[in-house]
């Protein structure tokens, strides 16, 4: 943050503003990781545990969140779930009017959308070669933080993924991500990186293939 920011931030808050305001907008989240904070008994104290709360969207939703800004005016205003995106709709809404009061917003978010079921069917929903391939390729250039790509493939199939192509993308994930090839290139060189990705990708494709053509 710059200095004329910081300064203009306390000076806000000594004029009787609120620092900051964090706001729960959504219980639904698509993931399931390990040792999520957010579904602790004791996250929202008295409040009790959030999946039990009730979750608004649209434009009640939106109401609500302007009336908690207006009521409080927070300098800074976090955005949490749940997944926020969840409410992807509703923020395409909010965050221009919370930008245009003057509050600065931070959203909270593994940055994940709910992919419509028919597009992971017909995908990666057999034990094709080419849906091995396809998921291998994503899962090289994805980015799974750690832990995170078990409730991710978790959900995958729960759409409709192939067990094939989940070992696939389970394979090429965590062994491979575009940060990943960048720094690699930069020790070995262009032609081993490519190498070593090529190799990456064909064994995820072929370890995911036979192991639904051996146990289907």
């Amino acid at each position: 943050m710059r200095k004329t920011g910081l300064l203009r931030a306390w000076g806000r808050i000594l004029a009787g503003r609120s620092p900051n305001l964090s706001i729960e907008i959504t219980r639904e989240c698509p993931l399931r990781c390990p040792g999520c904070y957010a579904y602790e008994p004791e996250h929202l104290g008295t409040a009790g545990p959030l999946r039990t709360l009730a979750d608004y969207s649209g434009g009640e939703l939106i109401d609500r969140v302007l009336d908690l800004v207006h009521r409080h005016d927070p300098v800074h205003l976090s955005i949490v779930g749940g997944e926020p995106l969840v409410r992807f709709r509703e923020l395409q809404t909010l965050l221009p009017l919370l930008s245009g009061m003057g509050v600065s917003v931070q959203l909270v978010t593994s940055a994940v959308r709910i992919i419509p079921p028919g597009w992971i069917a017909d995908l990666v929903g057999g034990n094709t070669l080419w849906a091995n391939f396809f998921a291998s390729v994503v899962g090289a250039f994805m980015y799974f933080a750690t832990l995170t790509e078990v409730p991710i493939i978790q959900g995958l199939l729960g759409s409709g993924m192939g067990k094939g192509p989940a070992l696939a993308l389970l394979l090429a994930g965590p062994a491979l991500s575009l940060p990943n090839m960048l720094v690699i290139r930069g020790v070995i060189g262009t032609q081993k990186t490519v190498v070593y990705v090529a190799l990456v990708v064909v064994m995820a494709t072929i370890s995911g293939y036979l192991y639904a053509s051996l146990f289907p």
